[in-house]
């Protein structure tokens, strides 16, 4: 899976591979899935619409939920922080942050 991840990484692939990849990893390498999906979010909240806003919290939350049994709160918090504040700018985007905070 290391291999795929670099390969994928130096030739650039379509939007649905890295979601592919990302699911593929989630289980045995949680922490490159992790990092997949947080590049799939600023992807999707550059599109700037709801779908892609609502797409980008569903992959937040996935984020979440890899994070937890690694022990990696606090990063994840860090991590939502920090989209909070790089994107504020982006109302949509701050409500489907919100909806998340309050699930």
């Amino acid at each position: 899976m290391k291999q795929a991840l670099a390969e994928a990484r130096k030739d650039g692939n379509p939007e649905h591979l890295w979601r592919q990849l990302a699911r593929a990893c989630e289980a045995g390498l949680p922490r490159d899935a992790i990092e997949v999906y947080r590049l799939l979010v600023e992807q999707a909240v550059r599109l700037a619409n709801n779908h892609a806003n609502a797409d980008a919290a569903g992959m937040i939350r996935t984020v979440g939920h890899l994070n937890a049994p690694l022990g990696l709160k606090l990063e994840f918090d860090a991590y939502a922080e920090d989209l909070r504040v790089r994107h504020k700018a982006t109302r949509n985007f701050m409500r489907e942050l919100d909806k998340l905070a309050k699930k």
